[in-house]
């Protein structure tokens, strides 16, 4: 028994990690953020946390399975969604380091079929989320795929080679996109011979010591370990989540909490071997413009409090995963969870505040602090006001006159706004954006939404229209994409206008503009384009991650 005790001891030595208390206070305020996790017939995940190597927390809570009653532990598998991205990228970077290829190539080099738009797609634009392409289930869920239908790496690269556009030119923007991920994963297939699945166990998840992590790329195995997942309906009522997810590269890596541990302590103390590869996924992208993002090789690199920040959530079914590291601290935190409303962002922001000593409750990270703002009379405050259309998002934002001054209401949300000066705008609860009106001659004609790195959204000022229900029968008709490889149906129902495809149904469209409407997912907007008699001939759909899909009339 002392033999097998030592033997344990020698192996945690070995492994970097050995175990530390943290204070009974400490853990009594982690265990309370999810002690509703423990509630009868409940879901929800497990925890851990490590400082420099020690392993500071784990405990699991609720159910691995209701339907059988199974608790969740320590060691329980949970699909990690969107965190799967860094391992991806870390695959990329692994094969560079090989001489296999260079995160500068442009992607077509190794997949010729994916078309050429005119402009250069390079690994590092797929890894930054930049390169303009259409993500995969916006796309598919326009081509009249629903939710639960089965889907691969091969459907996803089938899509991409018939598209035409992109949602932005290559660089301009942050779009988050998983087709860029899926297409990564095709890559490493083709230069290794081996399936994605296999080349990345061999060579990231076993010389890392991730014993338990793997890539699902076949979504009917039976794995022992794995957590079911839910959607929470309302109450105690969950609803499961059946999977259909056969894709790999933007997701469906599982894994455990241990593991992850190993994983991301590399990024402030990296194994042997490694030390540039895990140097490498740090850096953020640029834009085209010369300024950074904030996305690195599949990770979110801020500051949180002070504190700088390397991070990323996932979210797929029921599935919710958060992975943060704090490298100046020496901090990782990880949490999953099988259930989703289960708001692991703002567990993560307590358990943040309980470990690194801070409390954000009565702070605003946000609040632009490096401009003064300015009075604002009201008298100005009514030059501003109007109906805009942003070009980009393609949403309505309202500007309105308030008590303070003026108002900017996006979809149900409302921003007091604070004024810089010479009709400049700052968002208090933005990440630095701007909104700047366009005056000439004492009139606003339009306006610019700014990002802090300076990329713009156009906006259009909108006249007071009076729309009829006549002029909808303009709209009516049969268009098609060759893009999605099928057709949308529009016509008049009663006093307004309705969308229809046969997988998707009716789908009640909200008049915006003169030719703009508001539907529902997965037609989220739709905009007619009138020729210059007055006949509209095109149709151009968008959804989110999707920008400007054009359909052109068929009868």
């Amino acid at each position: 028994m002392k033999k097998l005790a030592l033997i344990f001891i020698l192996y945690i030595n070995a492994i970097g990690i050995s175990f530390a208390q943290l204070n009974a206070d400490q853990v009594a305020a982690i265990d309370s953020v999810f002690r509703k996790w423990n509630q009868p017939g409940m879901p929800g995940g497990s925890v851990a946390v490590m400082q420099d190597g020690r392993v500071l927390y784990s405990k699991a809570f609720g159910l691995a399975s209701i339907d059988f009653g199974v608790p969740n532990s320590p060691n329980t598998l949970f699909n990690i969604a969107s965190v799967s991205k860094q391992f991806t990228a870390m695959a990329i970077v692994r094969m560079a380091e090989k001489g296999l290829l260079s995160l500068d190539d442009e992607v077509q080099k190794y997949l010729p079929e994916v078309p050429d738009f005119g402009q250069p797609i390079t690994f590092r634009h797929l890894i930054h989320h930049s390169s303009g392409l259409r993500s995969v289930h916006d796309m598919l869920g326009l081509a009249g795929w629903r939710g639960d239908d089965l889907r691969t790496n091969e459907d996803v690269f089938r899509f991409v080679t018939l598209q035409k556009d992109l949602n932005y030119p290559v660089g301009e923007r942050f779009g988050y996109c998983n087709t860029g991920y899926v297409l990564m994963a095709l890559v490493v297939e083709g230069l290794s011979g081996k399936s994605f699945a296999e080349w990345i166990k061999n060579e990231v998840f076993d010389p890392l010591g991730m014993t338990h992590t793997y890539v699902e790329d076949n979504y009917t195995r039976v794995i022992p370990g794995n957590a079911f997942s839910y959607y929470h309906s309302q109450g105690a009522i969950f609803e499961r989540a059946m999977d259909y997810w056969n894709y790999t590269g933007a997701g469906n890596i599982h894994s455990t909490t241990e593991d992850l541990l190993y994983w991301a302590k590399n990024l402030y103390r990296p194994t042997p071997g490694w030390e540039n590869a895990f140097e490498q996924i740090k850096e953020v992208g640029i834009y085209s413009n010369g300024q950074p993002s904030n996305y690195a090789f599949g990770l979110f690199v801020d500051e949180f409090n002070g504190h700088k920040r390397i991070h990323h959530s996932g979210s797929i079914g029921g599935f919710r995963a958060q992975l943060a590291t704090f490298p100046e601290s020496r901090l990782s935190i990880v949490m999953l969870s099988n259930y989703s409303s289960s708001n692991l962002g703002q567990r993560l922001t307590r358990l943040s505040e309980i470990i690194l000593g801070t409390d954000l409750s009565s702070q605003d990270q946000s609040i632009v602090k490096a401009k003064e703002a300015d009075a604002l009379e009201s008298n100005d405050s009514k030059l501003f006001v109007g109906k805009y259309w942003d070009t980009y998002e393609k949403q309505l934002i309202q500007i309105l006159a308030g008590d303070s001054g003026i108002v900017a209401k996006v979809g149900e949300s409302e921003f007091l706004l604070n004024h810089l000066g010479n009709g400049t705008f700052a968002f208090p609860k933005s990440d630095g954006r701007e909104l700047r009106f366009e005056i000439e001659e004492g009139e606003v004609n339009g306006a610019r939404l700014l990002s802090k790195e300076e990329i713009i959204n156009p906006l259009i000022l909108l006249g007071e229209n009076a729309f009829s229900v006549a002029d909808l029968e303009n709209f009516e008709g049969e268009f098609y994409s060759e893009e999605l490889q099928t057709s949308y149906w529009f016509s008049v129902n009663g006093e307004g206008l309705v969308a229809y495809h046969p997988r998707h149904g009716e789908i009640p469209l909200e008049r915006l503009t003169a030719n703009a409407f508001r539907g529902s997912w997965p037609v989220l907007t739709v905009e007619f384009f009138p020729d210059s008699e007055g006949k509209v001939k095109q149709v151009k759909l968008s959804n989110g991650r999707v920008k400007n899909l054009r359909l052109s009339r068929l009868d």
